[in-house]
């Protein structure tokens, strides 16, 4: 079956709605995984800067966008348990921007 690049207008809203489901299902098992790595970065949304949020492990990986760089942006990836957490902040020249 071919591709037809008209069938793809659109395509990136429909399964945001059908994906609900399976997203917070990885977030809940991230709220409980015992081990967890995050990090988030820069990134451009419509000219506005958000940040892309990453959270996972050998088994599960979220992703999250924020326009906020706090432990409340990280909490719908690592739950309310952020406090427990030992976070390490990466102070790279590239990043500081």
């Amino acid at each position: 079956m071919g591709f037809v690049a008209a069938s793809s207008l659109g395509f990136q809203k429909r399964p945001s709605r059908q994906a609900q489901p399976i997203y917070g299902d990885l977030t809940r098992k991230m709220h409980h995984s015992d081990l967890v790595h995050a990090d988030e970065t820069y990134w451009r949304k419509n000219g506005d800067k958000v940040l892309i949020w990453y959270a996972g492990n050998e088994e599960v990986v979220v992703y999250g966008i924020d326009s906020q760089r706090s432990a409340e942006a990280a909490k719908p990836l690592l739950g309310e348990r952020i406090n427990g957490l030992q976070l390490f902040q990466a102070l790279f020249a590239g990043s500081a921007s």
